[in-house]
């Protein structure tokens, strides 16, 4: 009987029309069940009575729970910590950045903590005449800007302490033209962090007596990813083979070998 319903049921939910229908009822019933509960949970939360017995139950499970959780050692910094008793078994750490921390050997400052996906950096790198780049925007820079107005400069050279422990790299440093350059895309000029790299570094290219320059998109052109492909097959350009890689670096690979 069990076997006749079950097949009864397979061959309905596999004509479309049943399938729909039902699933149609099913939903229905789900929709009026979550409204019965609303109303019922909005009539009693009317109640004063019911209203202030549940803040105050609330508050004291809370309380009395919190105190009563268990106290352990994080794995990497030693520090106690209060962990939920249904945590106990997972949580080992105090936070992300201790975690990544203990895997890898060092903090992973600039995702706040958290693993990179094996997909981060969407970009391309390589070399272009034997001079790095790590971006379109910087393989742009170094033609459209020092190849044709003739400056040598170096590539990460410089590094300019922020501080807080950290460092700040700007990407191209020239000293025969005593001008420190840094490449980004507009959009990213207002983020917080970029915001104190960039004053750092123009009060530290001012105490040097150089000259700090903002290249964006705004004031260089970006070259296309079809120009990127025909520079690779014509040899100016030697891009890094990645496993992973993102969406730039996906069309680049798509068009080279599509």
């Amino acid at each position: 009987m069990n076997d006749a319903i079950q097949d009864e049921n397979r061959r309905a939910w596999n004509d479309p029309k049943k399938r729909e229908l039902r699933c149609k009822h099913i939903s229905e019933a789900q929709n009026a069940r979550s409204d019965d509960m609303s109303r019922i949970t909005r009539d009693l939360w009317k109640n004063d009575v019911y209203r202030k017995h549940q803040l105050e139950s609330h508050a004291f499970h809370r309380a009395r729970n919190r105190e009563s959780w268990p106290h352990i050692k994080c794995l990497h910094c030693d520090v106690d910590i209060v962990v939920s008793p249904c945590r106990l078994n997972v949580t080992k750490f105090c936070n992300r950045m201790c975690q990544t921390a203990f895997r890898t050997g060092r903090p992973n400052l600039k995702n706040r903590g958290r693993i990179p996906s094996k997909r981060a950096g969407s970009g391309i790198s390589g070399k272009y005449r034997g001079n790095m780049f790590r971006s379109l925007y910087e393989l742009s820079f170094i033609i459209n800007v020092l190849e044709a107005h003739g400056i040598i400069a170096e590539y990460e050279t410089l590094r300019i302490p922020l501080g807080d422990g950290h460092h700040y790299v700007p990407d191209f440093v020239a000293h025969s033209e005593r001008t420190i350059y840094e490449v980004k895309y507009e959009k990213a000029l207002s983020q917080p962090k970029n915001v104190v790299k960039l004053d750092v570094g123009r009060r530290f290219a001012e105490a040097m007596g150089y000259t700090f320059e903002v290249y964006t998109e705004k004031r260089m052109k970006v070259f296309t990813l079809d120009e990127v492909v025909k520079m690779v097959k014509e040899g100016a350009v030697e891009l890094h083979l990645k496993k992973h890689g993102g969406v730039i670096y996906q069309r680049v690979m798509k068009k080279l070998h599509g």
